[in-house]
């Protein structure tokens, strides 16, 4: 149960999957809300459902995560664990060095690396969280890939099947995925769980780009019933290419074999002709049958992002 958690927060950083749509032919968009100035371009030629058949189906998010595995560049990253009091217990900080050997491998190096209080037990990390990190973002030594682009393929045993579906959670969301107890409550397009949110379309500014924000939120009188696994989600999108810049979301459920709260906050930025994250924030809360309960967040910061030569 740890890895199904823990594989439906991180894992879909790493993991392509090929999505099944839902067959459905209920039409969200004339629920989602427009303000003024969405509803100017709609009438100019914005088209809301072709907007959020894009958002179910864009796979731009998912390769900007991938092309990390191609670049040079540096990361700054904390991480700290608190106790139920919010004493913090454990931390770490340190830099992480990417060098490209060649078009598809890569050679990665942690430099500086401080850590405090509780951070090994019997000379391994006590948390699966920090497990998790290392493994995404902080794996030492070379690695190559096969090829630029993710290579579909068929799962191999019951918890890789869980990696590939989970991953839609985050890179296309609104999908139904296989997953015990929650995997009914993912696809929030499809009739059935449209109830219990609210869908908007809104202008905005992230990080001073003029975008268009497409916001899902659990509607307030079912925060509490346990209907829904994502809380809110916030997609960030250019106004120019719809290209995604960034996506804040929360996935909460509160019951008694799972129980976690999670915010994740994701910036990305282009280089070259690619886009790339530049800023990832978690914050997590989490509980599951025979381990033992953690509060921990981390952050990272990429920087001197380089083509290779």
């Amino acid at each position: 149960m740890m890895r199904i958690v823990f594989l439906l927060l991180f894992s879909c950083i790493i993991v392509h999957l090929q999505a099944q749509k839902d067959t459905t032919d209920f039409d969200i968009s004339a629920f989602v809300y427009l303000d003024s100035f969405v509803v100017e371009a709609e009438r100019g030629g914005f088209d809301v459902a072709e907007f959020i058949d894009m958002v179910r189906s864009d796979s731009t998010f998912y390769q900007a995560f991938r092309n990390l595995r191609f670049y040079n560049y540096s990361s700054t990253a904390n991480m700290n664990f608190n106790d139920r009091k919010g004493k913090s217990i454990a931390s770490m900080n340190h830099q992480v060095e990417q060098t490209m050997e060649s078009f598809l491998c890569r050679n990665t190096t942690i430099l500086n690396e401080k850590t405090s209080g509780k951070w090994l037990k019997k000379s391994k990390l006590r948390f699966t969280t920090a497990q998790m990190y290392y493994r995404l973002f902080a794996q030492s030594g070379s690695h190559c890939e096969r090829q630029r682009t993710a290579i579909p393929r068929k799962p191999k045993g019951k918890m890789e099947e869980y990696t590939e579906s989970l991953k839609t959670l985050i890179f296309q969301p609104g999908d139904r995925i296989s997953i015990p107890l929650i995997g009914k409550k993912t696809p929030i397009f499809d009739k059935r769980m449209a109830k219990y949110y609210d869908y908007s379309i809104t202008t905005d500014t992230f990080h001073n780009q003029s975008v268009y924000k497409f916001s899902v939120k659990t509607k307030k009188e079912y925060q509490a019933t346990g209907k829904t696994v994502i809380r809110y989600m916030d997609t960030f999108f250019d106004r120019e290419n719809f290209q995604i810049m960034g996506r804040n979301y929360r996935l909460y459920q509160n019951g008694l074999a799972i129980d976690v709260d999670v915010t994740m906050n994701i910036v990305l930025n282009k280089y070259g002709d690619d886009y790339l994250p530049t800023y990832i924030h978690y914050n997590g809360n989490w509980n599951v049958p025979t381990k033992r309960r953690e509060r921990g967040s981390f952050t990272i910061w990429f920087s001197d992002i380089q083509v290779a030569q």
